[in-house]
């Protein structure tokens, strides 16, 4: 008997790899960050087309849910890019305190929930940027 796998995202991902902003975590960081004009006018003239059953494709909601990760600090995105893959991502801050980049914890879907990945992985990635941000300021 054979059973096919799950889809897993490719393996060849790596720096300066380009997958669209609004389905993962890291990207999520990043709009959210948007001056608010800019991020109004990515809602309003960007396609978002399903690539899975749990993409988010209503502007109105991505809205809602990049308002969320603005407030809160983090993006937590759950199989809309890959059924297989979830993550979690904070903002790395310069020392002027701009949003320049984000760091990221990626895992296989359903292993963990976005409590469960705030419990486990939040404070670390949050620690981590810090570290970051601060040798930035002193280096």
């Amino acid at each position: 008997m054979r059973l096919p796998a799950r889809r897993i995202l490719s393996a060849n991902l790596g720096v300066g790899s380009r997958l669209p902003a609004h389905l993962v975590s890291l990207g999520r960081v990043m709009l959210a960050a948007l001056p608010p004009e800019r991020r109004a006018a990515y809602l309003a003239n960007g396609t978002f087309k399903p690539v899975t059953p749990r993409t988010v494709t209503d502007p109105a909601r991505l809205g809602e849910l990049l308002a969320r990760v603005e407030s809160e600090g983090y993006a937590w995105v759950d199989g809309e890019l890959d059924p297989a893959i979830c993550g979690l991502a904070v903002p790395l801050r310069d020392p002027a305190g701009a949003v320049v980049a984000a760091l990221s914890i990626n895992t296989i879907s359903g292993t963990v929930s976005e409590a469960g990945a705030r419990k486990k992985f939040l404070l670390p990635l949050r620690r981590t940027a810090q570290e970051i941000r601060s040798q930035m300021i002193s280096g």
